[in-house]
C-alpha cells in the first residue's frame, strides 16, 4: 500500500473512531427496531422500566397517545378477563356472553389505533404495508410474553388460555 493510501486509510479510521452517536439515536435494522419499540412500549404501559421509544412521527404519535390514554380502561378489562390479547397484536373479547356495548367499543377503538400504529411502525422502519403482519406479530408476541398472570391470551389456533 502506498504511503498516501495508508495515510488516507488511517485518517478515515481515526474519523470513524472519533465519531459518536448521541445516546438517544438508535442505529438498527427494521426488524430489530420493531422489536425494540414493542419491548419498550409494552414495558412502559405495564409500568415497568423502559427506555425512550425509538420511533415516532405523525403516523405513530397520534394513535400512540390515544392508546396510552385508553390503557387504564383496557388494563381493567384485561385484569377482569373480559378482553384478552391476541397473537397478532390486537385485543378481543374471549367470551361473547360477557360482551357489552361499552366493551365492544373499547375493543374496536383500541384495535383501530393499533392498526394505525402498526402501519406507522412499518413505514417508520422503511417498509410499506407488506411489513405490517410482521409488526403485528412482533407486538403480539411481546404483549403475550409480558402479560401478567390472569390475563387471557389467544394463540395462533384461536384458543384462549389464561396466563399462569
Amino acid at each position: 500500500m502506498s504511503p498516501v493510501r495508508r495515510f488516507a486509510a488511517i485518517g478515515v479510521a481515526a474519523l470513524l473512531v472519533a465519531c459518536a452517536s448521541p445516546p438517544d439515536v438508535l442505529l438498527t435494522y427494521a426488524a430489530q427496531g420493531v422489536a425494540i419499540q414493542a419491548e419498550r412500549l409494552v414495558s412502559s404501559l405495564l409500568d415497568e422500566k423502559a427506555g425512550r421509544l425509538p420511533y415516532g412521527g405523525p403516523a405513530i404519535d397520534p394513535p400512540l397517545r390515544r392508546m396510552q390514554a385508553r390503557f387504564p380502561a383496557l388494563r381493567a378489562a384485561l385484569e377482569a378477563g373480559t378482553i384478552g390479547l391476541t397473537e397478532d397484536g390486537d385485543v378481543a373479547i374471549p367470551d361473547p356472553a360477557r360482551s357489552t356495548p361499552e366493551l365492544r367499543e373499547l375493543v374496536r377503538t383500541e384495535n383501530r389505533d393499533r392498526a394505525f400504529f402498526y402501519t406507522g411502525m412499518a413505514e417508520a422502519v422503511g417498509h410499506q404495508t407488506s411489513f405490517v403482519p410482521y409488526v403485528d406479530a412482533t407486538f403480539g408476541a411481546e404483549w403475550q410474553k409480558r402479560a401478567p398472570s390472569g390475563w387471557r391470551l389467544r394463540d395462533e389456533h384461536g384458543r384462549w388460555q389464561t396466563q399462569p
